[in-house]
């Protein structure tokens, strides 16, 4: 329950970045270059070898660093220097999607929206293990998915675009 409500809503920040992102990467003709680097990263993903449950226990330290790093540590200390919150959580939302290129142009897009979203909630709920929870869920649940349509077969039946 800590990162329960967190978790929901950073699917629907995540959809609501996302729909308008797959628009324009069609529109600018972007989609099959940031389609090929998502599977590249899924495929080195995929090709580690984990289970979920191995996968969700990592994310919790790699999640958990992450959201301390920046929005534990950074986002209080850009607060000073930039005088007030909003500058502070977006100037750290702009750093942690920076680290997000090997994704692809568009991927750091959604992950500023994602860093921004989490830095929100920082500032409303002033807590960070709810941030460490729901950041942990969705990676595991998206690796999950990852996972399940890899074996299922489904990602090779989708036609090219």
């Amino acid at each position: 329950l800590l990162g329960g409500g967190v978790l929901v809503g950073t699917y629907v920040v995540h959809l609501a970045a996302s729909v308008p992102l797959a628009a324009v990467a069609v529109a600018l003709k972007l989609a099959g270059a940031e389609l090929a680097a998502r599977k590249g990263v899924a495929a080195a993903l995929l090709d580690t070898g984990l289970g979920v449950p191995a996968f969700a226990a990592i994310m919790v330290v790699v999640t958990g660093f992450e959201e301390f790093v920046f929005r534990g540590f950074l986002v209080p200390r850009l607060k000073v220097v930039l005088g007030g919150w909003v500058p502070a959580i977006l100037g750290a939302a702009v750093l942690f999607s920076v680290g997000h290129f090997y994704e692809g142009t568009l991927a750091v897009f959604q992950t500023f929206v994602m860093g921004a979203w989490f830095g929100f909630v920082l500032w409303y709920r002033g807590r960070l293990l709810p941030l460490i929870v729901a950041h942990a869920a969705f990676n595991t649940i998206s690796f999950a998915l990852m996972l399940w349509l890899s074996r299922s077969g489904f990602l090779e039946k989708l036609p090219p675009l």
